[in-house]
């Protein structure tokens, strides 16, 4: 498993890469729940990205500018994450 930030991690199996996060409360089989199952590790950090702003807009009231240097910022940190920059 590759343990991300704020709780995200990707994990893989034979098939897959599942975009996971960790659960406030585990239970007694697991500490993550599935989020999205991916062909590749690039769609899979992709999709987080697509997440992570559509929670923002969703959960706040900002103006375009604000949205877009949001945008910019999750897209940024993900570039790092690939770049080993963390």
């Amino acid at each position: 498993m590759i343990e991300l930030f704020d709780g995200y991690a990707i994990d893989a199996d034979e098939f897959q890469y599942i975009l996971r996060k960790k659960l406030k409360k585990p239970t007694k089989t697991t500490d993550y729940t599935t989020l999205s199952y991916h062909t590749t590790l690039a769609n899979a950090l992709s999709a987080l990205g697509r997440l992570l702003t559509r929670e923002q807009v969703h959960l706040r009231t900002m103006t375009i500018q604000e949205a877009c240097r949001f945008f910019e910022s999750v897209e940024i940190r993900l570039q790092n994450i690939v770049k080993g920059d963390m």
